[in-house]
């Protein structure tokens, strides 16, 4: 959830001078209140300083690139700690006890030919939760996916560096409307080293390595 804080600042003026003792005194001038507004992504917690420090501003050692360099700081939050349990796919689909492969979807929702294409995610989402890649964008899906650049033919082919994640639609109001239907939450991998978090609809983009970016839209 992203919430609104009213807050207010105090500033005090002082002026300072020396008495004949040589201490200080203080005598106070003016006094101003400024008031505003905080926003930030809150339905979670906030990522620790180390936490931001790994998956935002740090080279990953093993691509040369931060893991996701789009999260902005109070615009994420960390919606469930680390689980290897289930990944980006299930959680899309409401399952919290096991991974969807490739393959996987393929051979059980997919057209069973060996190649993982986009039809087979269609069927996946079809056939689990009954939707269909109509929405316009993030605006109006419900999940959003990222795909293959290509067609993956995984029985000969190495994996591609980029695609196969879903993130789904997260129910948040923002204040003065600044995200409204651009709140979404994702598992980021399969990893029990990996968390759940909650973000804006492109901050998860990475044309280098990793997700890529959205391309089907889901409602």
């Amino acid at each position: 959830m992203v919430k609104l804080r009213n807050c207010v600042l105090t500033h005090s003026l002082k002026n300072k001078c020396l008495d004949f003792g040589g201490h200080c005194n203080y005598t106070l001038l003016s006094t101003d209140q400024i008031k505003f507004n905080f926003i930030a992504a809150t339905f979670g917690r906030q990522p620790t300083a180390l936490e931001r420090t790994q998956w935002v501003d740090t080279n990953h050692p093993d691509y040369g690139t931060p893991i996701f360099p789009n999260l902005v700081h109070c615009e994420w939050s960390v919606t469930a700690e680390p689980s290897g349990l289930y990944n980006c796919i299930a959680f899309t689909v409401n399952v919290f006890n096991e991974s969807f492969s490739p393959w996987e979807i393929d051979m059980n929702e997919g057209n069973k030919n060996g190649v993982f294409e986009t039809y087979d995610m269609d069927e996946f989402f079809r056939k689990r939760l009954g939707l269909y890649p109509t929405a316009n964008g993030p605006a109006d899906a419900v999940i959003m996916y990222y795909e293959y650049e290509n067609d993956w033919n995984y029985m000969i082919d190495p994996m591609p560096t980029l695609g196969f994640h879903a993130a789904k639609k997260k129910a948040s109001i923002c204040g003065m409307g600044k995200w409204d239907n651009d709140m979404f939450e994702s598992k980021c991998g399969s990893s029990g080293e990996t968390f759940r978090i909650e973000h804006r609809s492109d901050q998860l983009n990475n044309l280098i390595k990793f997700y890529g970016q959205p391309t089907r839209f889901y409602k």
